[in-house]
This record gives C-alpha cells, sequence and structure tokens, in this order.
C-alpha cells in the first residue's frame, strides 16, 4: 500500500472515530433503561438518522434504514440502509469512483424479544461508458440493533468494514473468507427515530 493510501486511510479512522463518539453521545442520551415493555412493538418499518458533518466534509448525512419481517414471527429480517447523500469516494479513498455507494442490503436476525443482530453490505466503483461499472470496493456494516420504544431504535456494536473489490476472488459478490478488511471501525452507537405518518399541511385556496 502506497504512503498516499496510508494517510488516507489514516484520515478516515480519524473521521470516523469523530463519528463514533458523536454517535455515542447522541445514543446515550437518548437510550430507555432496560426493563420496558418493548416486546410489545414492531421493530418493522422505516427510521431516519443524520450523522453530523465531519471535516473534510461540510455536509450531514441522513440515513433510511428499512426493516421487513421475512417470516411471521419476526425472526429474520430484510435490512437495506440508504445513505441519502452518501459519498461515492468513501470519503476520498478511492477518487476516481463515481457510482453510488448509497445503498447496503443485508438481513438482521433476532437474538432476543427485542434485539437482533445484522450484516448490510453494499458497492462502490467506476463508471464505464458503454459499459458495466468496475467495483472498486465491498463496504458495510456488522453490529447489533435493540428496540428502545414504539419509535426508536439503537444500533449499537456497529462496525464499519470495507474492502477492495479484489479481495472477492471467487467473484460471488461477497468478500473471500480467507480474507481481512482493510479498514475495521467502531464499536459505535446511535439512535434511529421511525418515519411515522404526518399530519396533512394546510394548502392555500387554488385559485
Amino acid at each position: 500500500m502506497n504512503s498516499n493510501k496510508t494517510k488516507t486511510i489514516l484520515l478516515v479512522v480519524g473521521l470516523i472515530g469523530c463519528w463514533i463518539v458523536a454517535g455515542q453521545l447522541r445514543g446515550n442520551a437518548q437510550s430507555t433503561s432496560p426493563g420496558e415493555n418493548t416486546w410489545q412493538y414492531s421493530v418493522a418499518g422505516t427510521y431516519v438518522n443524520v450523522v453530523p458533518a465531519m471535516e473534510p466534509q461540510t455536509n450531514a448525512a441522513v440515513v433510511l434504514t428499512t426493516l421487513v419481517p421475512l417470516d411471521p414471527m419476526g425472526m429474520r429480517l430484510n435490512m437495506v440502509e440508504e445513505w441519502v447523500n452518501g459519498d461515492s469516494t468513501f470519503m476520498g479513498m478511492f477518487p476516481e469512483a463515481d457510482m453510488t455507494a448509497s445503498f447496503t442490503m443485508g438481513e438482521a436476525v433476532r437474538t432476543g424479544y427485542d434485539t437482533y443482530k445484522y450484516n448490510v453490505i453494499g458497492y462502490g466503483g467506476k463508471k464505464v461508458h458503454g459499459d458495466r461499472g468496475e467495483i472498486q470496493f465491498i463496504w458495510g456494516e456488522v453490529g447489533s440493533l435493540r428496540i428502545i420504544d414504539s419509535d426508536t431504535i439503537e444500533m449499537f456494536d456497529v462496525y464499519v468494514v470495507a474492502y477492495a473489490a479484489s479481495q472477492d476472488k471467487n467473484l460471488d459478490g461477497l468478500p473471500d473468507s480467507d480474507e481481512e478488511p482493510f479498514l475495521c471501525i467502531g464499536p459505535f452507537v446511535d439512535n434511529r427515530k421511525r418515519v411515522t405518518l404526518m399530519a396533512p399541511c394546510e394548502a392555500e385556496p387554488m385559485p
């Protein structure tokens, strides 16, 4: 790995470290104490979270998380994360990447009456005119989540991981089992709020 790539990785480590601290402060402030009747709430739905801006990026990140049960008991859920204004270059580590790296998808598996473990992955790369894009990296999250109340989930013990595309030698779309991520940061925690029905606006009468 060249010195520029090493410096970039160190920069990203520092940036995500700030994100971890910010997320922990928000999560700790909003978490409820154990013992609430969280078993009565469904985790299914769409949630939103805002990650504060951190240098060199100047805009906050908006994240939408959707959880859909895959069985009647809700033991397994399809999980989709959308970084609405995601950075296709993965914070500058892949400067030529211009394909969206905004979506990660995977599953959450129930581990308790209100807790789940999850894993999501996504892809980033470079557009190729007249052809399919070139995948340059695979990234994602590994972590856990718990129900806090009817409209809040807490993500905890979350690690951000990233692999180079070359670490999928058998081309099955996943990093090979003997490969280690070139980036692994965590754990961090943050809370996400359910997107619920909103009151209708009061429109001006049509002329």
